[in-house]
């Protein structure tokens, strides 16, 4: 009678009787990036009457990467009879001027000034009779 006791001690002690040792997997977290920057990319500040242009609207995001944010931010021109701009930042000059785009994205706001230059570009008919300036 002695044995059972004893018998029963040492699988207490053996098991770790304490429920303080065992452990929960714990489920990693996602931490979703937020915008910290907003920027305008285009070929140039300059473009004719009677073209297309495509902006490009980067986001910064706080884990360092850049995404390309276009079709989903909100574009803005402050004159359209100069030049207007589509929800893909596609702008369109219409007349000679300037004009200043802007693009949303969760809170940013970006600016890009651009001038409309008159497009002379077209045919000739007629002769070209060159004259004296005397």
């Amino acid at each position: 009678m002695r044995l059972v006791p004893f018998v029963l001690l040492i699988g207490l002690v053996g098991c770790g009787g304490s429920k303080s040792s065992s452990s929960t997997p714990t489920t990693p977290t996602h931490v979703t990036p937020t915008v910290t920057g907003l920027a305008i990319t285009t070929t140039g500040d300059a473009m004719r009457t009677g073209t297309l242009v495509q902006l490009t609207a980067e986001a910064t995001l706080s884990d360092g990467t850049q995404q390309n944010v276009s079709g989903t931010a909100t574009w803005a021109s402050s004159n359209i009879t100069v030049a207007t701009v589509n929800s893909s930042g596609q702008v369109a000059g219409l007349t000679h001027g300037g004009v200043t785009l802007t693009v949303t994205y969760q809170g940013r706001n970006a600016s890009k000034d651009v001038s409309v230059i008159q497009n002379w570009a077209g045919g000739f008919q007629g002769d070209y009779v060159p004259r004296s300036c005397d």
